[in-house]
């Protein structure tokens, strides 16, 4: 893992770099959720890495703070929210679309581009892919997605939605629009996993980790991401 300076507006993000063997390779962009560029993103970005992919992990919150990394107690979870709340939406979102441009023109990337993104960043990953930004596309538990559904009928690259059938931020109003959007959608995948949480995907986070459903869903993304890139 190397830092890498990506130039945004008005400001440099770091964001962290992970090759693989083989380079120039398919790039992916894992993009955070609320706890900042923490051992969970290191977890996949590495692991994404070693299955063949330039991954870059940048981080969202330099604008309030550079380098947040928080875990999963309560006391990190209240700073999470926290922070979540002072986030400048919109400038994450640029931000993370300039991470995407970066990716796609560094010498180790093919020019082939996904993002992947849990909870806070699965909802930037549908965004960006609705503007036209992605070659494909993984969200993992996106939240808030009743705000931006009409521009889920804008995305044109095939998308992957997992969520879990116990997350309490996936209503049922959300899981219809996730569905029926990637149904729709020429090479939209969705899964529901039983019995998982938000944050099942993540083996740090121990009180929502579902050992199975992660098996599943990487093995899924690993190779939606090898059609797609």
């Amino acid at each position: 893992m190397n830092d890498i300076s990506i130039p945004v507006s008005g400001a440099s993000m770091r964001s962290s770099l992970f090759t693989p063997k083989m380079t120039p390779a398919p790039g992916v962009v894992i993009l955070q959720e609320i706890f900042g560029v923490n051992n969970f993103v290191k977890w996949i970005a590495a692991k994404l890495a070693g299955d063949g992919f330039t991954v870059i992990a940048p981080d969202l919150y330099h604008r309030i703070e550079p380098g947040i990394s928080l875990g999963y107690d309560e006391a990190s979870l209240k700073k999470a929210l926290e922070y979540y709340k002072f986030l400048d939406q919109q400038a994450a979102q640029a931000d993370a679309e300039a991470a995407v441009d970066a990716l796609r023109s560094h010498e180790l990337c093919t020019g082939k581009v996904s993002a992947v993104g849990f909870c806070l960043g699965g909802k930037i990953v549908l965004k960006a892919a609705a503007k036209g930004l992605l070659d494909a596309g993984g969200a993992f538990y996106p939240v808030e997605v009743p705000t931006y559904k009409e521009k889920l009928g804008e995305i044109d690259c095939p998308v992957q939605v997992h969520l879990g059938s116990e997350d309490p931020h996936a209503s049922e109003n959300t899981r219809d629009i996730l569905s029926t959007a990637m149904d729709v959608l020429d090479g939209g995948e969705y899964y529901l996993h039983a019995g998982g949480q938000h944050g099942f995907f993540n083996p740090i986070r121990e009180t929502a980790y579902h050992p199975e459903a992660t098996e599943r869903a990487y093995l899924d993304l690993l190779r939606f991401l090898r059609e797609n890139l």
